[in-house]
């Protein structure tokens, strides 16, 4: 009786982990209805779009348009620079902000934390136009330099690459801000402290101890703006001048304007193929997960 009894306790989890096997996941299953609406919605466009870019004489004849065309390399390359100086920007700007939440007392965090939330409510298009008019020619910064005699004619604020860097760093300040500050959380202050113990200076204990383990939020703040900046649209047609069209324009250009959806189309496979490097180089040396804000509620 004692072996048949140990013999039937050890085969349980046996005939227990073969049933668990059969059994669907829960998650899985569960994961069918977005991954539908994901076909339909984004891949079913996606291979519309990439069709639509090779419908001509030959087959890829607007990307060799595209390499060969020094507008359209103007374009790209104008569209990445600006990327870079916003997310840096952003960066700089941003940091402190986020420094200040996560290590100010409750009062200031919370009102730092409204107004981030305030801001990032606002939609995209009143914010655009508010910059608009505050920095048009009669708009408020004009007026008071004016009125104090620093300037004798307004200053060209917007419709050139100025008035484009000011509209998009205010759209994507929130997305650096959060992503530094859910690093920052993670850094105790005590590590602070225990470095100036021990001698160091309060700057000299900032650089070595809190931006090195910050890094990570920085990274996924980053390359969160840098991607996003690249598809820009509103902004740039609405604060920039044509001097400084990026390629997103450009796409809608070549389709109402021009009537070339295959060009248009061209140039936004392009564009989804330069989005899908950045991540990849930087899911390589960041991990997906952290710029996708997915952790573990640690720095690791």
């Amino acid at each position: 009786m004692t072996s048949r009894n140990s013999a039937d306790t050890g085969a349980r989890p046996v005939v227990a982990s073969r049933r668990n096997r059969r059994r669907p996941n829960f998650w899985a299953v569960a994961g069918v209805p977005a991954i539908i609406f994901l076909a339909i919605a984004f891949v079913a466009p996606l291979a519309m779009i990439v069709g639509k870019s090779l419908e001509s004489d030959t087959p890829f004849a607007f990307y060799a348009a595209i390499i060969s065309e020094p507008i359209y390399q103007r374009q790209f390359i104008r569209t990445v620079l600006v990327s870079l100086s916003v997310t840096a920007l952003c960066l700089v700007i941003g940091y402190p902000y986020a420094y200040a939440m996560a290590r100010g007392g409750r009062h200031l965090s919370t009102a730092l934390g409204g107004v981030l939330l305030v801001s990032f409510w606002t939609s995209l298009l009143v914010r655009t136009f508010a910059w608009g008019v505050i920095l048009n020619d009669t708009g408020i910064v004009n007026t008071l330099l004016l009125d104090l005699g620093v300037i004798d004619q307004p200053i060209q604020l917007i419709r050139n690459l100025f008035g484009v860097l000011v509209g998009m760093v205010h759209i994507q300040l929130p997305m650096m801000i959060l992503a530094v500050y859910a690093a920052l959380r993670t850094v105790k202050p005590e590590l602070e402290l225990a470095a100036q113990s021990l001698g160091a200076r309060p700057v000299v204990a900032f650089w070595r101890i809190t931006v090195p383990l910050s890094l990570p939020g920085v990274a996924a703040g980053a390359v969160l703006v840098f991607v996003l900046s690249l598809g820009f649209y509103l902004t740039p047609q609405l604060l920039g001048g044509p001097g400084d069209v990026m390629i997103s324009q450009s796409i809608v250009l070549e389709v109402q304007r021009y009537l070339e959806p295959g060009m248009g189309a061209a140039l936004g496979v392009v564009l989804i193929v330069l989005v899908l490097i950045v991540l990849a180089v930087a899911s390589r040396f960041v991990g997906i997960k952290r710029i996708l804000g997915i952790t573990e509620g640690k720095t690791e």
